[in-house]
């Protein structure tokens, strides 16, 4: 840190100015991937749908990613999921019936209740 003779103090660092050129800088630098990866989701895209489709609209993620899979395309289920959100596909979630009391048909009835 080096003192003016103002009486502020500057450190060596680069000013924030840097920072967004820095940024673009990586941002072009890494263009092509980007433009490579985008193209090869919009392929994926149209699988997906057609494998969505395929199950009358009930394969969520990990199906599809399971059925893509088995056509021999690596694929993570984190992709497959966040393309799924993007185009705003789900699959469909079953619910399960939960009995919290099973009554035992043998034991006879409370007093209170027994109605005539």
């Amino acid at each position: 840190m080096t003192i003016t003779s103002a009486g502020s103090a500057s450190s060596g660092c680069a000013t924030s100015s840097a920072s967004p050129a820095r940024a673009s800088y990586y941002w072009r630098r890494t263009a092509p991937a980007r433009a490579a990866r985008q193209t090869i989701e919009d392929g994926l895209v149209e699988r997906i749908r057609t494998v969505h489709q395929h199950s009358d609209g009930t394969y969520g993620a990990p199906r599809i990613t399971a059925e893509l899979r088995d056509e021999g395309i690596r694929i993570n289920h984190k992709r497959v999921a966040r393309i799924m959100r993007a185009i705003r596909l789900e699959g469909v979630r079953l619910r399960r019936r939960h009995r919290t009391t099973v009554a035992d048909q043998e034991a006879s009835k409370a007093p209170d209740f027994d109605w005539p």
